[in-house]
């Protein structure tokens, strides 16, 4: 008993530790943290000119992400450009399996009837 006797006057005397009155700051302290406060105040208020800004392009590159974005999309551009014009030999042979087509799908023989044949007015 008496070791929770002794816990709850350790506790005590740190509530009254705690309790007791700060002592405040100097006046002129508060005053200049204030002062610096409301000077830093005063530049987050500044709405920047909208005759500076460069136009929609600089505002598509912010919504963007800014620069590693706009090149992760060039480069994924460029290479989809240099596959398209320039596929590796298996990419089109493992497309034509993964589609079921070999080279008489692409063959097309048609009849002169079969109305696929432009007239003067098609063009």
């Amino acid at each position: 008993m008496t070791e929770n006797h002794s816990k709850d006057k350790m506790v005590e005397d740190l509530l009254d530790l705690v309790q007791r009155k700060v002592p405040a700051p100097p006046g002129d302290l508060m005053e200049r943290i204030l002062s610096d406060a409301m000077n830093v105040q005063a530049g987050f208020s500044q709405v920047p000119d909208r005759s500076e800004r460069p136009g929609i392009l600089n505002d598509l590159f912010r919504v963007l992400g800014g620069w590693p974005a706009v090149a992760g999309l060039a480069t994924a551009t460029v290479a989809g450009v240099w596959l398209g014009v320039f596929p590796p030999g298996f990419l089109s042979d493992a497309t034509g399996v993964y589609l079921g087509q070999d080279d008489a799908t692409f063959m097309i023989d048609t009849a002169a009837g079969s109305g696929f044949d432009l007239g003067e007015e098609a063009l």
